[in-house]
């Protein structure tokens, strides 16, 4: 904020990207498909960030936990990656859990 110019805040705050309102008939769905996603193992996760080809380095030490949180923030960076990811999940992954795909695609698609 301190190196943009000079302007009235109303004119910065309407610059700035707004985020998409979620219906909040579809929260306890959203919540419920997280706390799956959260259930999920390290190596399943390892899997799906494989088969997607996400950019994402799987260290030694990470645990699900770590790569869960790498994928959504991956994930909510890169639009594309996300149309990328709801179109290619009609098709089956060698590896991937049926029911992790099925949840991602629930939530991309909220």
């Amino acid at each position: 904020m301190r190196k943009a110019p000079n302007q009235p805040l109303e004119e910065f705050f309407e610059a700035q990207p707004q985020r998409a309102a979620l219906d909040p008939n579809g929260i306890p769905a959203a919540l419920s498909t997280l706390v799956a996603l959260a259930s999920f193992g390290r190596s399943q996760w390892r899997d799906i960030i494989s088969d997607y080809g996400f950019p994402i380095t799987v260290r030694p030490r990470d645990t699900a936990r770590d790569l869960f949180t790498r994928v959504l923030q991956y994930l909510e960076e890169n639009p594309d990656a996300r149309e990328a990811l709801v179109k290619s999940s009609s098709r089956p992954h060698s590896g991937t859990s049926p029911e992790l795909t099925k949840a991602l695609r629930f939530l991309l698609d909220s």
